[in-house]
């Protein structure tokens, strides 16, 4: 897992955007704020601890953000495997 958001992205655009998912990090809490008022989440839980970019990276994959335990992380996830039950029209809806 590596440490920073800058070192996150820097990681993404190294590898071209190829084989991100799974890519990690573990941020500062001001990360995940500043990262929460970008953009309006594409999803949220309702205690706000794991948001969604609604931003996507490239095809279905997306920045996951949480906070456990008092830290916090990202990772590039693949928004349709997290969701597999939402309908193609429910999800075109989103993007």
């Amino acid at each position: 897992m590596m440490n920073g958001l800058k070192v996150f992205h820097d990681k993404i655009h190294e590898l071209d955007y190829e084989g991100i998912e799974g890519l990690d990090a573990e941020i500062t809490e001001q990360e995940y704020m500043d990262m929460l008022e970008i953009l309006p989440p594409i999803r949220m839980s309702e205690d706000c601890s794991c948001f969604y970019m609604c931003e996507f990276l490239s095809g279905d994959l997306t920045t996951k953000f949480w906070s456990m335990d008092d830290k916090y992380f990202c990772m590039v996830v693949d928004f349709r495997k997290e969701f597999p039950k939402l309908t193609n029209k429910e999800y075109m809806m989103l993007r």
